[in-house]
């Protein structure tokens, strides 16, 4: 179905672009310095054994239901640094530490106030979110790069018809409603017919109406359209008519 080419504000492109590069930088540089860490400590890591302190853990409740995070408090010595950490762990590793064994870690030589806990399954997690981090940031550049260029090309189509769309009057065939977001707020879109420059006849519909618009539609009002001649399939919408006086607009109807 025909749909309306509907134009976005040049402020609003500029936002959206800045708020999806802010966005993209700070998932890229988590992703790359997390991305470092894990190779440092896979390929440079020592070990070394720590001592367990205690172990708690919180109870949030959430519209998924109750959850829990489990902690550990541990002390270590490497060289001339005294550690102390307190970390989140998974439910198997609170499990397993204890203050009958000491706490497997691994350090960075370079860098002795860097440890990590020495256990595969810790490990594991801490690769996984590695990998989830880097995929989202890939996954919001591909997504946001199409969503951009999707709009440029929009905004293109719109100012094009602007100066060369073909003049027409659309009848309004019915306005409808949505209901969106959480919220479910009501949005209204009109039904459209109208005759390209060959005669033939379109059925369209238009983007959701701007809130001043809403109430002042019905079936069978009519409405100013341009549409592309070479794609009447693509129109653009004028709910504030100016053409009525002009000469192109008066040789359109005289036709």
């Amino acid at each position: 179905m025909p749909t309306e080419i509907r134009y976005t504000t040049p402020w609003k492109v500029a936002a959206g672009v800045l708020l999806w590069g802010a966005l993209i930088g700070l998932l890229g540089y988590y992703g790359v310095t997390r991305s470092y860490d894990d190779y440092q400590f896979s390929h440079h890591a020592a070990p070394t054994t720590g001592s367990f302190l205690s172990k708690h853990y919180t109870v949030s409740h959430g519209r998924h239901g109750t959850s829990y995070t489990y902690y550990v408090e541990y002390t270590y010595v490497v060289g001339n640094v005294n550690g102390y950490c307190q970390q989140s762990v998974l439910y198997g590793t609170y499990c397993y530490l204890g203050s009958d064994k000491g706490v497997p870690l691994m350090y960075l030589p370079d860098n002795p106030g860097r440890v990590r806990l020495n256990l595969l399954n810790e490990e594991r997690q801490i690769h996984n979110v590695t990998w989830t981090v880097s995929i989202m940031a890939g996954i919001f550049l591909l997504l946001g790069g199409i969503a951009f260029s999707l709009t440029f090309r929009a905004n293109a189509i719109y100012q094009r018809l602007l100066r060369e769309g073909q003049l027409c009057r659309a009848v309004v065939t019915d306005v409808t409603c949505t209901y969106v977001g959480k919220s479910r707020t009501p949005k209204y879109r009109l039904e459209l017919r109208y005759r390209d420059q060959l005669g033939n006849e379109l059925s369209g519909q238009s983007a959701f109406l701007p809130q001043e618009e809403e109430g002042r539609w019905h079936e069978g009002k009519q409405i100013d359209l341009r549409y592309d001649r070479n794609k009447p399939r693509w129109f653009i919408l004028d709910f504030n008519p100016r053409w009525e006086l002009t000469p192109e607009f008066l040789g359109s109807r005289s036709t």
